[in-house]
């Protein structure tokens, strides 16, 4: 069984992640390890990530890079964990699962979370992690998928401020791979932003490379995935925590504890079948409007229809149980929700619980007190719950909803967690409703879903806590505009796709961007959309929607401020002469912008690099929807500092290849449905979006 290897250095508590459990994991002392055959059935834990609330390491610490085998009672310099293990039994066999009692480590000094004076020490220390494949089912069919430590989805990284996070990556994948921080800026380091043919060469098979850059002024909460295709969607995603002095939500005073919980979508179709027919001429399954999810995942656990007439004859299915989150009672919890999913818009609700809204991406937010949370692809929203509403047993339905008027699906999937009361021990106690699911009623306040998707801050109701108002004079303008349609390619060829200022991008992953701008100076290519940024200052740019559907929009390199939203489109020159939201604009960075519609995004040009804008819905990213920032590259000239390992991805690659290649083909999968054209494509959009009848 193909593998992928992935070391982690990061001297932080490595809490448990609970997903899928492989069997027989194995841990050795070398740096790389052996991976061997894995098995072939994935098992579920489904309780939810966890922060850890207090942990100890050294004064002065002294990195071991090897993962012990065993756990002794001085083996843990500056704080490096030994990985104890529990056996999880389930359905028939035995799976490993790292769980944070299992987790010990020598005392040499005491902090607590509670009031941020952990977060002065600056470290860099390793653990390690294991990239592989495996048949599993996360809904109940049973598919390959890709696990990290044997978990799906992959493992949570939590550092501080300051901290280097250095990653060493063994791709034993039959694919390229690459990794991107999501929300991370890489202030000074643009060459680990992790995007093949924008910042790097891609990890050909059988290949290397490590990660290695500082976290610097930044907190909160991001995630990383890979950037390679869809490939995210198979597994190759994980969360990732910031942790701030400076932050203004304090544990131990705004709230008592964190929970992670990770929301998308699942197809039981892999990722690369379905990127490689909507980039061919016959489409995927007839057609290349992006396919609606066979179901949504909490935490990587949902529930297929195993009766449905599309599940193949003799197909497995076996939907596992549903997954529950235990809370302590009488807290205040933090749910740190990230939208992993890669075309759902998804609305997520907790019977009886009303979510105070305290964080939008990594901002720290005021924001108001909701019944149901929209939150968008790869959009982060933090809420505090307060666990008040019985006793230690009770349970409460966890709702994720699709929306699906505003992008085009039909089916509206959805998935149902628990959330558990527990006592201070951690029972589940005897609760008024200890049965083996809620009795709770939904209490919606979204509408259906066929109801039109909103932004969270679309009227202007969420308040950075630190405040800063709009950055006052602007050094340039510009305008991406998108959409879809039929276009020419570079090459001559014409498929229907998405465009930005159309230009459908093609992925020339051997010939990196970055790299011909160090070279060059400039960067004048046809396959994808830029724009120039020469000077440090602050710029306007202008995303306009020229879709029927809607679309999240997400920038590499730097958060934005957004100081206009719209309906229309509007022009560079147009922008100039609008009154903009100047108060203390909310900062993110990623935006849902509705169809047929504009956003302006006031950004700082203080980092140089290249820096991806795109659509965060996987299948459209993958058919074209991306451009870049070339950000001041006189300096990306001047300072091409980088390890040499960087360059000798490229050596001796192809330099002319995309990945994946747009192609004319005929695909190998029957028509599920056809549109006759490219009008009756859009008809449909339309439609649906509630443009038309």
């Amino acid at each position: 069984m193909s593998s992928f290897l992935i070391l982690l250095l990061v001297c932080r508590f490595l809490t448990s992640t609970r997903g899928f459990i492989i069997p027989n994991q194995r841990h050795g002392r070398q740096r790389d390890i052996d991976i061997g055959k894995r098995g072939n059935q994935a098992y579920f834990n489904p309780d939810s990530y966890i922060l850890s609330s207090d942990f100890e390491i050294t004064n002065v610490p002294v990195c071991s890079h090897l993962l012990p085998r065993s756990c002794g009672t001085h083996q843990a310099d500056c704080g490096i964990f030994c990985l104890g293990v529990n056996r999880f039994r389930g359905r028939g066999n035995t799976g490993l699962i790292l769980s944070k009692e299992s987790l010990t480590h020598t005392p040499l000094r005491r902090f607590s979370l509670n009031y941020g004076t952990i977060w002065q020490i600056r470290l860099t220390c390793d653990n390690a992690y294991t990239f592989s494949t495996t048949n599993a089912n996360p809904d109940g069919y049973t598919r390959r998928i890709y696990t990290v430590n044997g978990q799906f989805p992959g493992p949570l990284i939590e550092v501080n401020q300051g901290d280097t996070l250095v990653v060493h990556v063994q791709n034993n994948l039959g694919t390229p791979q690459a990794i991107h921080w999501h929300g991370l800026t890489q202030n000074g380091t643009s060459y680990m932003d992790g995007v093949p043919g924008m910042t790097q060469c891609p990890i050909p098979p059988g290949g290397s490379f490590t990660y290695e850059f500082p976290v610097t002024n930044q907190g909160g909460t991001y995630w990383w995935h890979s950037h390679y295709s869809n490939d995210l969607q198979e597994g190759i995603y994980g969360p990732l925590i910031v942790h701030d002095t400076q932050e203004p939500l304090k544990r131990g005073q705004d709230y008592d504890e964190d929970r992670i919980v990770l929301v998308g979508d699942w197809w039981h179709d892999r990722a690369e079948v379905i990127v490689n027919g909507l980039i061919s001429s016959a489409g995927y399954r007839g057609t290349v409007a992006s396919p609606e999810p066979d179901t949504i995942l909490i935490n990587g656990i949902g529930e297929a229809n195993c009766s449905s007439v599309l599940y193949p004859s003799g197909a497995s299915c076996d939907p596992p149980a549903r997954p529950e989150i235990p809370l302590p009672t009488d807290k205040r919890v933090r749910l740190r929700f990230i939208n992993t999913a890669s075309h759902s818009h998804l609305r997520v609700s907790i019977d009886d619980h009303e979510l105070e809204v305290v964080e939008a991406d990594s901002t720290a937010v005021w924001g108001p007190t909701i019944h149901e949370l929209p939150i968008s692809e790869a959009q982060r929203y933090s809420v505090i719950i307060d666990t008040n509403k019985g006793k230690a047993g009770d349970k409460f339905w966890l709702r994720v909803n699709q929306a699906t008027a505003c992008q085009a699906t039909a089916s509206p999937q959805w998935a149902l967690g628990v959330i558990t009361y527990s006592d201070e021990q951690g029972q589940a106690g005897t609760g008024g409703n200890n049965g083996t699911w809620p009795n709770t009623k939904s209490w919606p306040d979204l509408g259906g879903s066929d109801q039109p998707c909103r932004d969270l801050d679309e009227d202007y109701s969420l308040y950075p806590r630190i405040a800063k108002d709009a950055y006052e004079k602007t050094i340039f303008t510009h305008s991406f505009s998108s959409q879809f349609g039929v276009w020419t390619l570079f090459n001559g060829q014409q498929l229907t796709g998405f465009a930005v200022n159309n230009v459908s991008s093609q992925n020339i992953i051997n010939d990196p961007i970055l790299e011909i701008v160090e070279r060059e100076g400039t960067f004048d290519r046809p396959y994808v959309s830029t724009v120039m940024v020469w000077e440090d200052g602050y710029m306007d740019t202008v995303i306009n929607n020229l879709d029927p559907i809607d679309h999240p929009f997400h920038i590499h390199g730097n958060d934005f401020q957004v100081v206009k939203r719209g309906a229309g489109n509007v022009t560079a020159e147009q922008v100039k002469g609008m009154n903009i939201r100047v108060s203390n604009p909310l900062r993110r960075d990623t935006l849902w912008i509705p169809g047929l519609s504009y956003a302006v995004l006031r950004i700082r040009t203080d980092n140089p690099g290249v820096w991806t804008l795109h659509c965060h819905i996987g299948w459209h990213l993958a058919q074209g929807k991306l451009g870049a920032l070339i950000v001041r590259p006189q300096d990306i000239q001047n300072n091409a500092a980088r390890p040499s390992s960087w360059s000798n991805l490229c050596a001796g690659q192809d330099r002319n290849a995309i990945g994946p290649n747009k192609r004319t083909v005929v695909s190998p999968l029957f028509p599920f449905w056809s549109f006759e054209s490219l009008n009756h494509i859009k008809h449909q959009m339309l439609r649906r979006t509630g443009y038309v009848d």
